[in-house]
């Protein structure tokens, strides 16, 4: 549930309301009046401080001004472009004024909406819920070429006063408006004249003065009445009622009196024919422990409230502008800050990344300086072992392609190899092929001439051998003897050609 707070600065006496929200009723919770010395100094913020204690304000408030303290009048701009609406109202407002509009705050609504929704002209933010009663919900609307509005009009150094003087008495000002478009709202609340087209309202502020206030779809007055006294106020009154009514294009409207005395009522009603109803709190919200003279006296207040609620016909604040200034440098603010920390993360996460590839490439060279030391050394044994390996390729690939290339010359090495002693061994075989026969030499050790001697014979007997032939037959020393090898102290080298045909 929502709650609002609207404080009305009286001439002589302050009226603070606080109203509560709950679905679409509302619902009267406190009516404070406090009472102040106008011709002091400080009375005003002493009543202020006294009140926000008694009622212990800690939300921001809507603060109604006096009637005299602004000027509200009722423009008609020639709105050609929609979004350039509020510069049209500005001009026509300018012509209405005799001092410049730029030393003053002012804010205004287009009247097509007054009978409910949100004008484009008010951007108060409620204090509470958004949500609306029926009777106030927003209508369908389009601005005309030739369009109505009502503004209010205060001048600055007095708005800023009044509001250093809150801010000194401890309140958060929310908005400000006018007492009596506060006195509007609160009365169109009343079940007599929510869906009534046109109304007034006749307003008694002290014993001789009074106000009217006119409400029509077209038009908004405010026309104050000054008496000699407290005896002809009704005379006064009746008088200016009928200049007002030759006025109105419609029918009679309805008027509901605040604060009237009954006889002065009573005269009025008289003099002037009209049928006066008196303003009702009760008709309009729900209160609670509240006295009834106490809620009239504090309709004003009640409006204002209804203002920071979002249920208000005429919203007008006097703030507007400064609010939404002061929304644009937050959102310029934070959208530099915004700005700054996405510079420094991106400047963070760009040094982040530069360490982080620095540190890669300092592991890669140190992985390829470890490499290199390890190459190194080892260089010399790699390529003794590689240079063996291509050599032990070479001969295996030799050997392949005999083979493969000759079956001739694997038979007669399978004999040869058959044919040997025992006691003799080879060391060296070379092949040559030509066009009839096979050229084999072989070279090797013996134990003994013997050995040699049966070799040769043993070649002579193979088959297909056509010529054998010793080629040399040496003594040299033995070397360390293999343990297949008979123990000796010289060996017979010997060299032996045989000739095989070719099949």
């Amino acid at each position: 549930m929502a709650v609002s707070i609207g404080i009305e600065i009286g001439p002589e006496a302050i009226r603070a309301t606080r109203l509560e929200r709950a679905g679409g009723a509302f619902r009267l919770l406190t009516v404070e009046e406090q009472p102040y010395d106008p011709s002091q100094a400080d009375a005003l913020g002493r009543a202020l401080a006294q009140l926000r204690r008694s009622l212990r304000i800690a939300q921001p408030v809507i603060v109604g001004l006096p009637d005299l303290s602004a000027i509200l009048a009722t423009v008609y701009p020639l709105v050609v472009n929609r979004s350039r609406a509020e510069l049209a109202v500005e001009f026509e407002l300018q012509q209405q004024l005799p001092f410049e509009l730029s030393q003053t705050a002012w804010h205004y609504q287009w009247l097509s909406l007054a009978n409910g929704g949100r004008p484009e002209g008010s951007r108060l933010k409620a204090l509470g819920s958004r949500q609306e009663p029926p009777s106030l919900q927003p209508t369908a609307y389009s601005l005309e070429h030739s369009s109505i509005a009502v503004a209010a009009v205060m001048k600055q150094p007095l708005l800023e006063e009044r509001l250093a003087i809150c801010r000194r008495a401890g309140l958060d000002v929310a908005g400000v408006s006018i007492a009596a478009l506060g006195l509007l709202n609160a009365c169109s609340l009343q079940r007599s004249l929510a869906r009534a087209k046109a109304f007034a309202i006749l307003h008694r502020l002290d014993a001789s003065t009074a106000e009217w206030i006119l409400w029509a779809p077209q038009r908004l007055q405010v026309v104050p009445v000054q008496s000699a006294s407290s005896q002809t106020l009704p005379e006064e009154l009746a008088a200016s009622w009928q200049g007002l009514k030759a006025q109105w294009p419609e029918a009679a409207p309805m008027i509901c009196t605040v604060n009237m005395d009954a006889s002065v009522s009573e005269r009025l009603s008289r003099l002037a024919d009209v049928r006066l109803e008196r303003f009702d709190p009760a008709q309009a919200v729900a209160m609670r422990a509240v006295r009834p003279e106490l809620a009239q006296r504090a309709a004003a207040s009640i409006g204002l409230a209804l203002q920071g609620l979002g249920a208000a016909r005429v919203p007008l604040n006097l703030l507007d502008h400064v609010q939404r200034a002061q929304g644009a440098r937050w959102v310029r603010r934070v959208a530099l800050g915004m700005a700054a920390v996405c510079a420094a993360a991106i400047v963070t996460l760009s040094l982040s990344g530069m360490a982080e590839i620095r540190q890669q490439r300092l592991r890669l060279l140190r992985a390829l300086e470890q490499r290199e030391r390890t190459y190194q050394r080892l260089r010399p044994e790699i390529r003794a072992m590689l240079q063996q390996q291509q050599r032990t390729e070479q001969l295996t690939a030799q050997l392949q392609g005999l083979v493969s290339a000759s079956p001739a010359l694997t038979a007669t090495l399978a004999a040869i190899a058959q044919a040997l002693p025992k006691s003799l061994w080879l060391t060296k075989v070379e092949c040559a092929k030509s066009l009839a026969a096979l050229d084999v030499t072989l070279e090797g050790r013996a134990a003994s001439f013997q050995d040699v001697t049966q070799l040769l014979d043993r070649l002579k007997n193979l088959s297909g051998v056509t010529a054998v032939k010793p080629l040399s037959t040496n003594v040299v020393p033995a070397p360390a003897p293999p343990e297949s090898a008979p123990a000796a102290g010289e060996l017979v080298a010997f060299a032996i050609q045989l000739q095989r045909a070719l099949p």
